[in-house]
């Protein structure tokens, strides 16, 4: 069965906030959203990746991405999904990309991948 959205929630690693991050399935690219600011899943929004990997766009920022956006390559999806968090730092959750991609088996089947030139 498919799914328009999913809601997940924990504590960033870094910060210790509580986090509660909406995965929604939309028409265009993968995206972050945060602060009303859009910020696409693309290397050239890579910021700092010190400690974890940062997003960022127009003053708004997203960490910690990495297990995310393992998830993410590991099911193909590189279009139809936004992600919204309420921190700048996403959830650890158990330390892997298997919460997140749970949640994304959750949401059903996603377009497939854009052919390789």
């Amino acid at each position: 069965m498919k799914r328009d959205t999913c809601t997940l929630r924990g504590h960033g690693v870094h910060t210790g906030t509580r986090v509660t991050v909406r995965l929604h399935r939309t028409e265009e690219a993968v995206t972050f959203l945060r602060r009303r600011t859009r910020i696409p899943a693309r290397g050239a929004y890579v910021v700092d990746t010190h400690r974890a990997t940062v997003l960022q766009r127009d003053g708004a920022q997203v960490v910690m991405v990495e297990h995310l956006l393992a998830a993410l390559h590991i099911h193909g999806i590189w279009s139809g999904l936004t992600i919204e968090t309420d921190a700048d730092e996403l959830p650890i959750f158990d330390g892997s990309a298997r919460p997140w991609a749970e949640a994304l088996t959750s949401l059903g089947p996603f377009p497939a991948p854009p052919p390789f030139l």
